[in-house]
């Protein structure tokens, strides 16, 4: 027993050290619940999980397909952690998005999305999450050398989820200022 416990000590060490070797710069696709117009890079991926209000959890994966075109699922529930019976979500999520135009210069970075995903509770009489999926959304990010990195991104989305009444485009923004290579500023 001691042995397995050492080997796999040593294993998941050597994979965490060589890890950096490997790694790449990657583009954020989210700032905290904001898409910007990054994609992940042709065959790499990324892993997502959320926990949320009663002991509920979401877990993600994305893939780049291409440069310019990533996809993902995402799939959870509430009453994962803690005591009670689980409810799962009534459908796995879908995201979708594609890069239209690269950032130059003089233009900012623009791509389109679908995610089909919300989070927290399932509000059966509204057919909808607490926070809604974004839907269908358009995303510019900008990006500056200004005492490090500046970015700005800013979007509008539209949400199918409309149980509630509300029908209306969502405008959002966001923005990343690093404040040395290991520290950012995310709002």
């Amino acid at each position: 027993m001691a042995k397995r416990i050492l080997f796999t000590l040593t294993t998941l060490l050597l994979i965490c050290g060589l890890n950096p070797a490997f790694g790449q710069q990657m583009q954020p696709t989210m700032l905290i619940d904001t898409p910007t117009a990054g994609t992940l890079d042709r065959g790499s991926y990324d892993v997502g999980l959320r926990l949320y209000a009663n002991g509920g959890v979401l877990g993600d994966i994305s893939v780049g397909l291409s440069s310019r075109l990533m996809f993902g699922i995402s799939f959870g529930g509430e009453n994962i952690i803690g005591e009670g019976d689980i409810h799962w979500n009534p459908n796995p999520g879908i995201h979708l998005r594609y890069r239209m135009i690269d950032e130059t210069i003089a233009l900012p970075a623009f791509t389109v999305g679908f995610n089909s995903q919300g989070y927290g509770a399932y509000l059966k009489s509204a057919k909808r999450y607490t926070v809604k999926s974004r839907g269908f959304f358009l995303v510019a990010s900008k990006n500056y050398a200004f005492l490090g990195d500046l970015s700005f991104h800013g979007g509008v989305n539209y949400s199918l989820e409309k149980g509630d009444g509300d029908t209306d485009l969502n405008f959002f923004t966001g923005l990343m200022k690093s404040l040395n290579p290991d520290l950012w500023f995310i709002a």
